[in-house]
C-alpha cells in the first residue's frame, strides 16, 4: 500500500509487482522503495515534479519505468542522486519530455540497460549518472543537454558511438573513462575545451570527429587539436600511429615534447601507450627517444606494439 502526504508518497508497505503511482502525487520521498524486489513495473504520473534519492535504490526485478506525457509544471522532473542505481532489470529507458535534470549516479549502475532515449527537454546530467552500464550500446542526446558531468558514462564498454549535442561546451574528465567498444566521437560547434582523461582507456577509439565550424578546435584525420593547429588535444587510443604536421618535420622527440602537449601534460606519445604501461613512461622520462628525428620523409611515427597495451 502507498503511503501519501500532502501529494508526496512518503512510505511503502506492499508485494505487489505492478505499481501506479496516483496522479496528483508531485513528489516520491527518498527510499521509499529501497530494496523492493517484488516491482517488475513502475508507472508515473504527468503530476510528478521530483524522484528523490534512492527511491528506487535496488529494485533488482524493475523492468518497466512508465511516464504519463508531460509534466503539468513547467519546472520540470529531476530525478535525484542513486533514484534508480542497481536496477539490474531495466533493458530500456525512454524518459520523458519534461525531464530537467538527471542527478549524480541515478542510474548506476543498471547493469541490464541496452537501450537510452533521453528527452528535448532535458538540460544537465550529472557525474556517474549511468556509469557501469556495461550493457548500453545505444544513446541519443538532446541537442539541449547543456553539461554532461564527469565519469557520467564511464565504464559503459559495450558504448559505440557518441554524437555529443549542440549546447554542450565542456568535455569534463573521464566522462567516457573505461568504454572499450567506443570507436567513434562527434565534437558539437560549441565544444572549447577537452578535460584530462575524458577518454581513458578507450582502447578502441579511432576518430574523434569535429563540427567543422567550431572556432576552439578541429580534427586532422579523426585527431583532436587546436583550431590553430599547434596544440595536439587528444590522440584517439586505438591507434598505433602519430601523424606529425608537416610544420614539425625535422624536430628531434624532445623538442616536439616542447612544442605539442597531450591533455594530461605528458610527453607526445598517443594515450595506449601511457594507460597501464609505465614502462613506456620512464623511457620517455629517461629521455631514451632524445635523438629520434622525425625528417620530411618520416611523417608518421610508430611505437612497437610490444611496449603499448596488449590488444
Amino acid at each position: 500500500m502507498i503511503q501519501l502526504e500532502n501529494n508526496v508518497v512518503t512510505g511503502y508497505d506492499g508485494n505487489e509487482d505492478k505499481l501506479d503511482i496516483p496522479e496528483g502525487v508531485t513528489e516520491i520521498a527518498p527510499r521509499v522503495f529501497y530494496g523492493c524486489r517484488s516491482i517488475t513495473e513502475v508507472s508515473f504520473p504527468s503530476s510528478l515534479k521530483v524522484i528523490r534519492e534512492s527511491a528506487f535504490y535496488g529494485c533488482t526485478e524493475l523492468k518497466y519505468l512508465r511516464f504519463s506525457g508531460r509534466p503539468r509544471s513547467d519546472e520540470g522532473i529531476v530525478i535525484e542522486n542513486h533514484a534508480f542505481s542497481s536496477c539490474s532489470s531495466v533493458t530500456e529507458l525512454d524518459l520523458p519530455e519534461g525531464l530537467k535534470r538527471i542527478e549524480q549516479s541515478a542510474f548506476s549502475p543498471c547493469a541490464s540497460l541496452v537501450k537510452l532515449v533521453l528527452p528535448e527537454s532535458l538540460e544537465y546530467i550529472g557525474e556517474f549518472a549511468f556509469s557501469c552500464c556495461r550493457q548500453l550500446k545505444e544513446v541519443s542526446f538532446p541537442d539541449s543537454l547543456a553539461v554532461i558531468d564527469r565519469s557520467a558514462f564511464s565504464m559503459c564498454s559495450s558504448l559505440k558511438s557518441v554524437v555529443l549535442p549542440r549546447a554542450l561546451s565542456f568535455i569534463p574528465r573521464g566522462v567516457f573513462l573505461g568504454c572499450v567498444s567506443l570507436k567513434d566521437i562527434s565534437l558539437s560547434v560549441k565544444v572549447s575545451s577537452v578535460e584530462n582523461n575524458a577518454f581513458s582507456g578507450c582502447r578502441k577509439l579511432m576518430n574523434i570527429h569535429v563540427d567543422p565550424d567550431n572556432p576552439f578546435l578541429r580534427d586532422e584525420d579523426g585527431v583532436l587539436y587546436s583550431r590553430d593547429g599547434k596544440v595536439l588535444k587528444y590522440f584517439p587510443g586505438g591507434r598505433m600511429d602519430i601523424v606529425i604536421p608537416e610544420k614539425y618535420y625535422g624536430n628531434t622527440f624532445r623538442e616536439l615534447k616542447s612544442l605539442l602537449s597531450m591533455p594530461w601534460g605528458g610527453p607526445f606519445i598517443p594515450e595506449i601507450f601511457l594507460d597501464g604501461a609505465e614502462r613506456v613512461r620512464e623511457m620517455i622520462e629517461e629521455n631514451r627517444f632524445e635523438y629520434l628525428a622525425l625528417w620530411k620523409n618520416e611523417s608518421t611515427f610508430s611505437m612497437p606494439k610490444a611496449m603499448g597495451n596488449d590488444r
